[in-house]
């Protein structure tokens, strides 16, 4: 690797080891070649070819995931707020139920749903979850199979778990169907959910405590529940009142969420952050007001290694 260095008016290079051993390194100046005592050098900023791969990229490691298991969802079926939100790259879906898309004035028509959902796909969605219905077995598996059609493998079926539910969950799981067991208000329902190999169990929590049961507590146990009997199926707590609710479960394990518009809205917003961004921008002004001069001094050392050459000395 080779880094360029002010010489006495000259631009040389440096060749040999970043690695730790300077003293290895020889300095290549035009004109001639400048001999420099390994003693006598100093590095005076940080190299960041130690981060770098063998090729020279600065690319993460194979194998890391900074995201954790975390899902968040965007609960609305309006797909305005969809344009709003996707693009943040916080999201990793949207989820519907027959009673968003009624407020969002959109049909339960698997034509008018697959159209909704290229939507969010085109948005940058990963997964969508649309709901199924019908009054028998037959007809949730029949619809929920025309869903999961919509775009195989990133639709996730959502269906109440009822006793019905449950039996058309169950044949739609064994046919490579995911399906999200929606309607949960009670903790042993997280068992029924992991019984038919759903991929999520959606508990209401606002609901939940709206009936005056302990919302929190009982999901915190439902995760207990599915982690004890070593399934990979995912809690998506749905109906969230408060930011504090999601922070809270997420501190407990749970790592999905749908979350509502209006609670989207305060998660992104915090006052003191708005206010540290607005002094660095003001920063960036005061920054630019720097002589030309001084600026092109600076620039010279912005590469990966800046040092500076006086008298044949590396400083």
């Amino acid at each position: 690797m080779a880094t360029s260095v002010a010489c006495h008016g000259h631009v040389g290079r440096i060749q040999g080891a970043l690695d730790g051993n300077v003293a290895s390194s020889k300095l290549l100046c035009q004109p001639g070649r400048v001999s420099v005592k390994p003693s006598r050098c100093t590095r005076i900023v940080g190299i960041r070819a130690a981060s770098q791969n063998a090729n020279g990229s600065s690319k993460q490691s194979v194998g890391e995931n900074f995201g954790g298991k975390l899902r968040l969802f965007i609960d609305t079926a309006d797909a305005e707020s969809w344009q709003r939100w996707l693009p943040s790259g916080a999201f990793y879906g949207v989820t519907t139920n027959p009673i968003l898309l009624e407020k969002a004035n959109v049909s339960c028509q698997v034509e008018t749903l697959s159209d909704l959902a290229d939507r969010a796909f085109n948005l940058g969605a990963e997964e969508v979850q649309i709901q199924t219905w019908g009054q028998t077995v037959e007809e949730m598996v029949s619809t929920g199979s025309k869903l999961a059609e919509i775009r195989s493998g990133s639709i996730v079926v959502k269906i109440p778990v009822t006793k019905t539910g449950l039996q058309a969950a169950s044949q739609l799981t064994k046919s490579g169907i995911r399906v999200t067991m929606t309607g949960v208000y009670s903790v042993h329902q997280a068992l029924l959910a992991v019984g038919v190999g759903a991929a999520y169990a959606a508990p209401y929590l606002g609901r939940m405590v709206a009936l005056g049961k302990p919302g929190l507590k009982d999901i915190q146990k439902m995760q207990e529940i599915v982690t004890g009997v070593q399934s990979d199926m995912r809690l998506l707590v749905a109906s969230i009142k408060d930011v504090k609710q999601i922070t809270k479960l997420a501190a407990s394990g749970v790592n999905s969420f749908a979350i509502p518009v209006p609670i989207i809205e305060k998660l992104f917003q915090d006052d003191d952050t708005e206010k540290a961004a607005a002094d660095f921008e003001d920063a960036v002004s005061r920054t630019l007001k720097i002589s030309a001069a001084t600026y092109r001094e600076f620039a010279m050392l912005s590469d990966l290694l800046a040092v500076k050459v006086h008298d044949d000395s590396i400083l």
